[in-house]
């Protein structure tokens, strides 16, 4: 059912509202179910080194790299669900981290050759 925005409530918000006879159909191959709010970090207990915090995140240091130096975390799993640009941030952070691992990395197996 398609909407529209409603009028704005004693609070200036506008909630949306459905528009009459306006159902229709959309065909779709997969459709991806939102089951909430929490981000889903259980199933990490299981790879040696990655640590969870009592409230179920990740931690990770300044670089966003884990206990286990081969995976990096950021946003909502570090967090805990914030603001979509701090995830975009720490997503951006942790990128920086793991360019900053791979050429630490590099660095030190050409200095074994």
């Amino acid at each position: 059912m398609r909407t529209r925005l409603g009028a704005p409530d004693a609070r200036g918000r506008r909630t949306p509202e459905p528009i009459p006879d306006s159902r229709f159909t959309i065909e779709v191959d997969m459709v991806v179910r939102a089951v909430g709010q929490k981000p889903a970090t259980e199933f990490l207990r299981a790879i040696t080194g990655i640590e969870l915090r009592k409230n179920g995140t990740v931690l990770a240091d300044a670089r966003h790299q884990t206990g286990n130096q081969k995976y990096f975390a950021g946003g909502d799993c570090t967090n805990g669900g914030s603001e979509v640009v701090d995830a975009v941030a720490e997503g951006m952070a942790a990128a920086r981290g793991i360019e900053a691992w791979i050429a630490e990395t590099s660095a030190s197996q050409r200095g074994k050759n």
